[in-house]
């Protein structure tokens, strides 16, 4: 499943290749596999010798001195150990350039300044150009400019300039949605495409315009010219009603050089809007897909050359740009005609809204291939056995959707995710292969049951990838997961799939979603290739196998880790809960306030157990019932522990142990202890520890049943190694206390203190020099050190 060392290279040859290295003309040849030039050989030989290495990978050179060295690992592995390697080989043969890649990310070295590799201030994840490499060779630094430090400013004004043309958009009644984001995006594409292809003509005449002709100029004659150019379908007439609007926006992006920074519409202008609206009046209904998991994705599926990629539900392009770049940087595209063939019979989208024009320009600035993309509802409209590969993420959980019977004789019941899904089947061509992006309800509702099995049964579900709660913030928080299938139509025989639940994904999982350096799960998944890795290998990637036969006898229940299994050896024995407890609901709760007037017996609710969350000693609680309120319900043993089966609580894992005998509503079950096998406490620090994820939630609204709780695993000591273990874990928790105590001490001393500075006693008089205010903050420190 993972990339082989010899794919890797075979990647790393055509990237290189691309950026300008040459690997097999010998006169002007300046890369080296596994060998160096004549002159440096023997040095090679020798260190390798000495070392017991292998030879390094791939020795690059600059005329007649050697530039770099890079080491080419398989996919998925980590490559601390492959950039040491390389650079021993590269202060061998002092070489200042280092590089270590599995295929799918790299990491770099400058061996003299023994810092990362960074091309206009931002860390290089990839190989670098031949001419990027003269650059850092000619400067002997780690850090190098293609473009003037200053310039680098205009990626950093770019948000407060968007934020600046967003308020002008609204003061011009231009509304949220579509309609403000094409305004923008318009006027910003004519300024990128002059830089880009030396139109300035368009730009600067569009300025030099009168205002009684401007508007008209640039609706009659520049946009018109330009969608002559573009075959149609890429821009709107400018809605913007005052010149002195157009020049402003135009006056605030005119001193920005856009085309030389790492940037484009969608990236930063379009995001930048889509967050502004998803706060408001979003009426686009689109997510913003991240662009590392559209890298992941897209290297997943690894489309290649000749194939039709599709996206039906596209939004800005960033999965048909991310397979376009894919494409070029992965095959050796020479001829006019092979040119043409990328640009025209490759990539294919569609979108229900007008954003689809906003795909059409990103395609046109990375290289066009936005000959195939249509504003068209995609299930209205099904693509019969075309497209060899589809990347997409679907809109979520639309809904009743009228297109059914347009699919597989009305499978999909009106449910959009499921209708959504389908499409992308139907659209593959035998063989073909798709990445689909779902919300998790979709690999467990009971009611898209025959749905999962149907698609099991047309094509060969390869991994599912648990998405971090977070990924899609702060548009959603709904929790997400990538399905990839392949062999569409003519699936072959599989015993079961692979999950891999990504809990890092390089960015804090909050609504910032700020970048965390260094290695990441995404690199994981990255440089895996699903089809032919080893078993072994993949195991200790992260990646686990699940059986078809345990989903089957689950209602097709996809979520990976209801079947994970504890990967270490048990300690101790392993038993059903259901055989040391019984199990059961509390009673509904009565609805009559009368019953619960003058009440002496608690009932226990689940805002009892949140409030309580960790206690070992509920007794109280908010609601008594009265004598009549107790009639019919039943009355559960003090020590019962309460483990809430649906809300908010089940989420947060709350759980309690009641302090008393009494009554308990129906949201919690009730756990009681058989005292022979299992001590109370022992039990309740155990489940204490188990997430209620792990066990199975019910569709829709989060709940467990009590079947789900019978069939945990608790591991069972015998009963002195249960006390031992419970009276670890209380003197943990005194200590805890201790603490908590201590620092609430020192909290009073701190603010008695500070009080005193404001408010001096009267016999001490004011506060006047510093040594007597020294003398007081010494004072508040000592509890502190203590």
């Amino acid at each position: 499943m993972a990339l082989a060392e010899q794919q890797t290279e075979w990647l790393l040859n055509n990237i290189l290749v691309n950026g300008g290295w040459i690997i097999d003309n010998l006169p002007k040849k300046n890369v080296y596999f596994q060998k160096a030039r004549p002159e440096h050989q023997h040095l090679l030989e020798n260190f390798s010798n000495k070392k017991g290495y292998k030879k390094p990978d791939y020795i690059l050179y600059k005329e007649d001195k050697i530039a770099g060295i890079i080491e080419a690992k398989r996919g998925g592995e980590t490559l601390d150990k492959a950039l040491k390697q390389a650079t021993e080989y590269a202060d061998m043969l002092e070489a200042p350039l280092v590089f270590a890649s599995n295929g799918a990310y790299v990491e770099t070295y400058h061996l003299n300044k023994q810092k990362p590799l960074f091309i206009n201030g931002e860390k290089i994840d990839r190989l670098i150009k031949y001419k990027e490499a003269v650059k850092f060779i000619e400067l002997g630094e780690n850090e190098i400019y293609t473009i003037s430090p200053e310039l680098i400013k205009s990626k950093e004004d770019l948000i407060y300039v968007f934020k600046k043309v967003n308020n002008l958009l609204r003061k011009a009644n231009i509304f949220a949605g579509y309609d403000r984001i094409s305004e923008f995006s318009s006027i910003l594409f004519l300024k990128l495409i002059s830089e880009q292809e030396g139109e300035k003509s368009y730009w600067n005449s569009i300025k030099k315009q009168d205002d009684d002709f401007l508007i008209s100029y640039l609706n009659g004659t520049v946009i018109k010219n330009l969608e002559k150019k573009y075959k149609g379908g890429v821009f709107s007439e400018i809605n913007l009603k005052k010149p002195s609007i157009i020049r402003q926006i135009m006056g605030m992006i005119d001193p920005l050089i856009l085309s030389d920074i790492k940037t484009d519409i969608k990236g930063d202008a379009f995001e930048y809007f889509l967050k502004n609206m998803n706060q408001a009046d979003n009426d686009l209904g689109q997510y913003f897909t991240p662009r590392h998991i559209v890298k992941a994705m897209v290297h997943l599926v690894n489309p290649k050359f000749k194939e039709t990629v599709y996206d039906p539900f596209c939004g800005t392009g960033g999965f048909l740009i991310e397979s376009f770049n894919h494409i070029k940087e992965n095959s050796i595209i020479k001829t006019e005609e092979d040119r043409k063939t990328l640009k025209e019979n490759t990539l294919f989208g569609r979108d229900a809204t007008k954003v689809s024009k906003i795909a059409k320009k990103n395609m046109i600035l990375y290289g066009d291939g936005h000959s195939n993309i249509e504003e068209t509802d995609s299930l209205e409209h099904p693509i019969y056995n075309k497209m060899s590969a589809i990347i997409t993420n679907i809109p979520f959980s639309l809904k009743d959707v009228d297109y059914s019977d347009h699919y597989y004789n009305g499978l999909g019941k009106k449910n959009g995710d499921a209708i959504c899904v389908l499409h992308c089947l139907e659209a593959l061509e035998e063989g073909g292969r798709m990445a689909v992006i779902v919300p998790e309800g979709f690999l467990f509702k009971k009611a898209l049951k025959d749905v999962r099995k149907f698609l099991l049964s047309r094509a060969n579900l390869e991994l599912i990838v648990s998405l971090p709660q977070g990924a899609f913030l702060p548009y959603t928080g709904v929790k997400t997961d990538i399905l990839y299938f392949t062999n569409a139509h003519k699936p072959q025989a599989q015993e079961g799939y692979y999950y891999f639940d990504i809990k890092k994904d390089g960015f804090t999982l909050d609504a910032h979603r700020r970048k965390i350096d260094g290695a990441n799960d995404i690199h994981k998944l990255e440089a895996t290739n699903i089809r032919k890795s080893e078993k072994d290998f993949l195991k200790e990637q992260g990646f686990e196998f699940i059986d078809f036969e345990k989903i089957r006898d689950n209602d097709y229940n996809l979520v990976g880790h209801v079947y994970r299994k504890n990967s270490r050896e048990a300690k101790f024995t392993l038993v059903k809960l259901q055989q040391i407890a019984v199990i059961e609901n509390g009673d509904s709760a009565p609805q009559n306030s009368l019953l619960f007037e003058g009440g002496v017996y608690p009932f226990f609710r689940v805002s009892d157990v949140a409030k309580e969350h960790l206690s070992t000693n509920l007794i109280n609680t908010r609601d008594k019932l009265n004598s009549k309120g107790i009639k019919g319900l039943k009355l559960f043993p003090k020590n019962s522990i309460l483990f809430p089966k649906s809300g908010a609580s089940t989420l947060l894992n709350h759980r309690a142990i009641m302090g008393r005998d009494g009554y308990v509503a129906s949201h919690l079950a009730v756990i009681q202890p058989d005292e022979s096998k299992v001590l109370y406490k022992y039990l309740y620090y155990i489940l204490t520890s188990i997430n209620a994820k792990s066990i199975s939630l019910n569709e829709g609204y989060p709940s467990i049943r009590i079947k789900h709780l019978q069939d945990i695993n608790i591991p069972l000591p015998v009963l002195e190694e249960q006390q031992k273990i419970i009276d670890l874990i209380q003197l943990k928790e005194k200590e805890i206390q201790m603490l908590k105590e201590k620092i609430g001490a020192n909290k009073q001393s701190i603010n008695k203190t500070i009080h005193q500075v404001w408010q001096p006693e009267e016999e001490n008089g004011p506060v006047a020099d510093k040594a007597t205010f020294d003398t007081l903050i010494k004072a508040a420190s000592k509890p502190l050190q203590s």
